[in-house]
């Protein structure tokens, strides 16, 4: 049985600023494609490991490869047919952290010697942009939110899966119901014409979108001056000097 470095001298050697330039390439493509939220994304979605950072994926990993699946198949497998897997490989500009996701879930499920390089390039991560998880909750309705999570990626964006194994490597804000959960329960701190300061739960103006704040000044009742969506409007613009969110043990 041939040793993973007699492998790696078989391979064919990549260059690595030429395959850092593609991978470079391939992220800001498909950050440009996820920014859009259109409809085509909101239902393919991009591959998450597309995006994540990483160095270009070195021969002597593709070689480990290629050992574990002689040995575990029993199968010595072309020179040829290494070549072109690695080929195909540094043409489609690979991460480090994409082969080795890739190869982890590759001896999970695939048992046959007989595997392709299209196996390799079928297996992806699905993320989605706020269009798609917007169809979720209309498909799906409000249990969709215990299925999705989101994460941020560094240049900002929010991305969407559907929960399972995979946890991807970007700041993760867990589940749609737990943010909501923690949302809601944040207070809003409101300015009502009269001067007086009304403190509500940012929940009860979700769930009456439709009312005015009663602001009670000593044994003066009024209303306030600023409907839920000039609220929410203020609180996204940033407008501290009108209301602010603080959780409520800060209260």
């Amino acid at each position: 049985m041939e040793t993973i470095k007699t492998i790696a001298t078989k391979a064919p050697q990549l260059n690595v600023q030429s395959m850092t330039s593609l991978m470079t390439n391939k992220q800001s493509r498909t950050l440009q494609i996820l920014s859009t939220d259109s409809t085509e994304i909101a239902l393919n979605g991009v591959n998450a490991l597309d995006l994540i950072p990483s160095l270009p994926v070195k021969g002597e990993t593709i070689a480990q490869f290629w050992a574990w699946a002689s040995q575990n198949f029993g199968v010595t497998y072309s020179d040829i047919k290494m070549k072109l897997f690695a080929e195909a490989i540094r043409n489609d500009g690979w991460s480090e952290e994409r082969f080795l996701r890739t190869f982890s879930w590759f001896r999970k499920n695939k048992f046959n010697p007989a595997w392709t390089e299209f196996d390799w390039f079928n297996y992806q991560i699905k993320v989605y942009p706020n269009a798609w998880y917007k169809k979720q909750v209309n498909d799906l309705g409000d249990k969709a939110n215990d299925m999705i999570e989101s994460y941020k990626l560094p240049n900002g964006n929010i991305v969407y899966k559907f929960v399972d194994e995979n946890i991807l490597p970007f700041e993760s804000l867990g589940t749609i119901r737990a943010q909501i959960n923690s949302e809601s329960n944040k207070m809003i701190a409101i300015l009502c014409e009269c001067g007086n300061v009304v403190w509500i739960r940012k929940r009860e103006l979700i769930e009456n979108k439709k009312t005015l704040f009663i602001c009670k000044n000593g044994a003066k009742q009024c209303v306030g001056k600023y409907t839920y969506e000039e609220i929410l409007d203020k609180e996204k613009n940033g407008e501290a000097n009108f209301i602010q969110l603080v959780n409520e043990e800060h209260l």
